[in-house]
């Protein structure tokens, strides 16, 4: 393997593991436990037994003319996952930029990694004069972003209780989630509206709404979202962006084979959760009487 490993200790069986996939992915013919063995200098019944391991678990397959080895399909599955990450990135650019136009917001791309979400693409107007930190890159915890609850909203059932059991919990405004039982009403109540938001939840001054981008296997795999000061968005302003963000997720969705688009707008929620917004807006204010 190319990477350096004289820092940290490694676990064996995974590294001989992952030197055997290697060897695989340079032999598109396949390779038998001998060739295998030659190329990682491992014994062949330790090459066997790992062998045995993977093809348990589909990451590699073996034919049945020759007994030769090849990479198996569970590979396929989860460089799928991963370009369609990435790919999704050039799909949403356009989109970005059109709703950045129409609003005048930071309109953000984001997925998740863990417990965290991470931005991978944005749009921002050049022109506007209230700037915002918006970093390609940057992470934000899942429980206090829209981007984050609406890419755990649709998870099932088991990774929504293991995620929200998991998360440890930092009170950055006075309206930030801190508990578990918090949490998951929250996520019940994003399922229900099909859209999530963070009302001044990670930063005091930014509103936030997000939408999940589904994919054709129904699974979440990224999030779109609109970000603003209060200074930027008024109370009438969020059910009209609320909607944009969401008809934009959904027809995202349906470019990449999603037919039964999980996140249906309730605009009985939207509208109050307008009138939640000012009255969040009306408790900072509070602060500068």
């Amino acid at each position: 393997m190319n990477s350096n490993h004289t820092e940290k200790p490694l676990v064996q069986s995974i590294e001989r593991a992952l030197l055997l996939l290697e060897a695989l992915a340079q032999h598109q013919e396949g390779c038998s436990i001998k060739q295998l063995s030659e190329a990682t200098s491992l014994n062949k019944s330790t090459v066997h037994r790992i062998l045995q391991t993977l093809l348990a678990f589909g990451y590699v397959r073996q034919s049945q003319n020759n007994d030769n080895y090849y990479l198996g399909f569970q590979i396929l599955t989860l460089s799928n996952r991963l370009l369609s990450e990435f790919d999704i990135v050039a799909l949403a650019k356009p989109y970005l930029r059109k709703l950045c136009q129409d609003t005048g917001l930071v309109i953000q791309l984001s997925i998740r990694n863990f417990d965290m979400a991470v931005f991978l693409d944005k749009a921002e107007n050049p022109n506007q004069n209230i700037r915002m930190y918006s970093q390609i890159g940057k992470t934000i915890p899942l429980y206090c972003s829209s981007s984050g609850k609406a890419l755990l909203a649709w998870e099932n059932d088991d990774e929504i209780g293991r995620t929200i059991r998991g998360t440890t919990y930092t009170p950055f405004t006075q309206f930030t989630i801190t508990d578990h039982k918090s949490f998951l009403s929250e996520i019940i109540s994003i399922r229900q509206k099909g859209y999530a938001t963070d009302f001044f939840e990670h930063e005091e001054s930014i509103c936030c709404a997000a939408s999940p981008i589904v994919n054709s296997s129904g699974k979440t795999i990224a999030a779109i979202c609109f970000a603003g000061t209060f200074l930027q968005i008024s109370a009438a302003n969020i059910p009209e962006y609320i909607v944009k963000i969401n008809e934009t997720a959904s027809l995202l969705s349906r470019k990449i084979g999603c037919t039964n688009y999980p996140a249906r707008l309730s605009m009985e929620d939207v509208n109050a959760d307008a009138k939640r917004y000012d009255s969040c807006i009306q408790t900072i204010l509070q602060k500068f009487k």
